[in-house]
């Protein structure tokens, strides 16, 4: 889907960047983006206790291995997103 598509790219940008690992704070209650981040090789790490201020509502820490460590990286993010990874390429960057 394109939450797969948009997080392949990101991490393929982060890697292409330098970045040593992915990092981020999702919802306990949150299973379906829990899960997608867990396809993608994040796993959990910590809680960050009353993070969301709408509710108080915990986030589960996730991270990734280290991006260098999981070569080709674009050939295992690719089948996740469901594209052939020869046609990934970065076209642009974040500003």
């Amino acid at each position: 889907g394109i939450g797969g598509l948009l997080l392949s790219e990101l991490m393929a940008m982060s890697a292409d960047l330098g970045a040593a690992v992915c990092t981020l704070e999702v919802r306990l209650t949150n299973a379906a983006a829990r899960q997608l981040y867990q396809e993608f090789g994040f796993k959990p790490v910590g809680v960050r206790p009353r993070y969301y201020s709408d509710n108080g509502e915990d986030a589960l820490i996730m991270t990734t291995d280290r991006l260098a460590t999981v070569p080709p990286l674009r050939e295992i993010l690719a089948p996740l997103a469901g594209l052939d990874p020869t046609a990934l390429r970065i076209t642009g960057a974040i500003a």
